[in-house]
């Protein structure tokens, strides 16, 4: 007996902040944190039902190490900034804010 299938639906995963222009912000709360193939990448939540994720760019990584899931989050991509080695891509910089979650007294 043949095994049925239901029919094949498009993936589409969830969509990565991009942003192009200097002065871009991202604003919501952090409902997890990823593992992707270049560090973490965080997911945040902007509207009710609307989540994105971060790039895994390694300014942004380290200014968000103090982030934890229910923290909110502002971030405004400063622009890019040459690096010193030649040949390498210029570095995405960041301004991130961070609001910790308070912690309910037991």
């Amino acid at each position: 007996m043949e095994e049925e299938y239901e029919n094949f639906e498009e993936q589409t995963g969830l969509p990565i902040w991009k942003p192009e222009q200097k002065g871009e912000k991202l604003e919501g709360k952090i409902v997890s944190v990823k593992a992707g193939n270049f560090g973490k990448q965080y997911v945040i939540q902007i509207l009710d039902d609307i989540e994105i994720a971060t790039p895994s760019h390694k300014v942004l990584q380290n200014r968000l190490q103090a982030a934890d899931v229910g923290d909110k989050v502002k971030i405004e991509f400063i622009g890019l900034e040459p690096t010193r080695i030649r040949g390498q891509n210029p570095m995405a910089m960041y301004k991130v804010e961070l609001a910790k979650k308070k912690k309910m007294p037991s």
